[in-house]
């Protein structure tokens, strides 16, 4: 297991640029098939791909010499930067429209999402369908997953006014439920078994069991209906691994066979060395779309594309966006200052940078975005066209890193985790938290663990942002979801020897506010408890020096005649050694309580269940 101490952790920002250059990669077989078609060397290809997964915090890719294999997480990636990079293209294409009139088009799909014949298919059929009706965008929605509607893109607010409800068009091997329209053939897609090149594909000669992976409903039926009537009765093994699985599966088990639609299969990185041979007799599953109740000629054609590139030879889908987040971002930015004097000051960057970003993105799109004027700047009629397009790429990509901690978790076991700053390697907190990472680190040493310090609110923030799955707290907000590990260790007054301290077991408040204290109460959280029971107490406190390190706080305290406010079990061995004396502060008047806390708009993982179980097991025996 892998454990990392960072002492903060920057906002992710992947570039859509890296995210096409991906897209394009996992759609061939080998590293340096992809890097000719890009343009790159193989080994330049490779480093972006490993700055990608750095990025996310995900492991997309598992590495077998010079050849890659992709990981689940490469599959719900793809996906959803397919869906990204389409919306900015969508979005350049919109100002050149003579109107501002838009349409949608959703096309739901029941089907077992992979990178395969299909996938590539729907996004190609989608492209050309809005390069002859650029006003149209059109939605992928897959049936059963956990990813957020792509709808929601768009919200009431987002400024996108879409004519109409928007048609649905549905794709599906049965009808959907309801009145689904006469149904339009798109294929019929032959079930194969496949399995390693290195062995040869045979089905009549042998007697092994043939692994059916987890598809759709309908599919799964289809075949143990066959299997029923054939030389396939009772051979059939049904696994919970998806298609996403496939690559890994074959080079773990090079002797398996794999039963599933050819429609799963494609040219891609992992599945270089393939065979595969059609079920005999011949099983079909034949795939429809289905108009609905009141059919579009969009509609229609939408269709009529996808059959023509699902009976065409099988083509790869490219990208080419021509924002960069920067130049999006700074766009957004300075809608939302007012100007890009304002925005410039908001990034902490010059104006002459901002400008030239957002020149950038206007020679990008291919038109003026800001009318300046000696006011400032407000916005031009296609700077206001393309805004909730450059704020929608925006969140969606701010989600997509989001989602990425919940895909590791749940995935790959990595977990970060936030914590209060340790007062002192000796302290109470650190050794409970210190006990549990190293328990968890002997019972599951390939999980890979990052722990993080930060203020209270900091902490509750990036829960909330998504770059941490979990913190320990002291004071829990309303909107967090929470497991009590129970109260957190009295604080104490830390004093030089040579500061009078009064001779009892306690000090209240008040008293601790009349010493000449060491604080950091704009941003150590400890400080913070202290500083608002004082001020519950209505008792001022003037620090006579201000501080934002525990460890800074100590050293001036063990030096000089000063006293700082931290728990005792921080400073144990000074005054064990007599360089410090304490006195602890009355409990009933800055209680305490530490707290674990996670979104509740995520389910958490096995491994996030079990760190969890582990430090609340911590905390108990301490308290014991």
């Amino acid at each position: 297991m892998a454990t990392h101490i960072l002492s903060g952790m920057d906002k992710i920002s992947v570039e859509l640029r890296l995210l096409a250059n991906f897209v394009s990669a996992c759609q061939h077989s080998r590293v340096s098939e992809a890097a000719l078609a890009l343009g790159h060397t193989p080994s330049a290809l490779s480093t972006a791909l490993h700055n990608l997964e750095e990025r996310f915090g995900l492991r997309l890719f598992v590495r077998q010499g010079s050849s890659l294999g992709l990981l689940p997480a490469a599959f719900w990636l793809f996906r959803n930067a397919c869906q990204l990079l389409y919306l900015e293209s969508y979005a350049r294409g919109t100002l050149s429209l003579p109107h501002s009139k838009l349409d949608r088009l959703v096309v739901r799909l029941d089907l077992s999402p992979a990178i395969g014949r299909f996938s590539k298919a729907l996004v190609r059929a989608t492209l050309e369908l809005t390069k002859r009706h650029p006003e149209t965008f059109v939605e992928w929605r897959f049936a059963g997953l956990q990813d957020r509607a792509q709808d929601e893109i768009f919200s009431e607010r987002s400024g996108v006014a879409f004519e109409g409800s928007g048609e649905t068009v549905s794709i599906s091997y049965q009808p959907p439920d309801g009145n689904a329209g006469e149904p339009f053939h798109l294929a019929n897609d032959p079930w194969i078994i496949t399995g390693s090149a290195d062995r040869e594909v045979r089905l009549s000669q042998v007697d092994a069991p043939v692994v059916v992976m987890r598809m759709r409903p309908h599919l799964l039926q289809a075949i143990s209906a066959y299997a029923q009537n054939h030389s396939l009765d009772g051979r059939l093994k049904f696994v919970e691994d998806d298609p996403s699985q496939l690559g890994r599966l074959l080079q773990e088990f090079p002797q398996t066979r794999f039963l599933m639609p050819a429609s799963l299969i494609a040219d891609r990185m992992g599945l270089s060395r393939l065979d595969w041979a059609p079920l005999s007799p011949l099983l079909v599953s034949p795939l429809h779309g289905f108009l609905g109740a009141a059919p579009s000629a969009k509609g229609r054609l939408f269709l009529e594309l996808l059959k023509r590139e699902l009976g065409s030879e099988e083509r790869s889908v490219d990208f080419d966006p021509q924002m960069t987040v920067r130049q999006l971002q700074y766009f957004n930015l300075s809608y939302r200052t007012g100007g890009i004097a304002a925005a410039a000051r908001a990034a902490h960057g010059s104006q002459s940078a901002v400008s030239a970003q957002i020149h950038k993105l206007e020679t990008s799109v291919g038109g003026r975005l800001l009318q300046r004027h000696q006011e400032g700047q407000t916005l031009s009629p296609a700077g206001a066209r393309l805004l909730p397009f450059t704020l929608a790429i925006e969140e969606r990509l701010s989600w997509l890193i989001r989602q990425s901690t919940d895909i590791a978790a749940h995935t790959q076991a990595s977990i970060k985790i936030g914590t209060l700053p340790s007062s002192g390697h000796d302290s109470a907190l650190t050794d409970k938290i210190a006990r549990a990472m190293t328990t968890i680190h002997a019972n599951y040493p390939t999980w890979k663990l990052q722990v993080s310090e930060g203020s209270n609110q900091t902490l509750h923030e990036k829960i909330r942002a998504g770059e941490l799955n979990l913190a320990i707290v002291g004071a829990a907000q309303a909107q967090a979801s929470r497991i009590s590990l129970g109260p957190s260790e009295p604080l104490s007054v830390v004093a030089h020897p040579s500061v009078s301290l009064p001779n009892r077991h306690e000090m209240s408040v008040a008293e601790v506010c009349g010493l000449p204290l060491v604080l950091g109460a704009g941003q150590l959280s400890i400080h913070q408890i202290f500083a608002q029971a004082a001020k519950a107490r209505k008792i001022s406190i003037t620090p006579v020096i201000e501080v934002g390190s525990l460890a800074l706080a100590i050293a001036m305290v063990r030096s000089s005649r000063l006293c700082t406010v931290l728990p005792a079990s921080s400073v144990r061995k000074d005054v064990e050694a007599g360089l410090l004396a304490t006195v602890p502060i009355r409990r009933d008047e800055v209680p305490g309580a530490l707290s674990i806390i996670f979104s509740s708009d995520r389910a958490l993982s096995d491994a996030e269940r079990t760190i969890i179980q582990e430090l609340v097991r911590a905390f108990k025996s301490g308290r014991e």
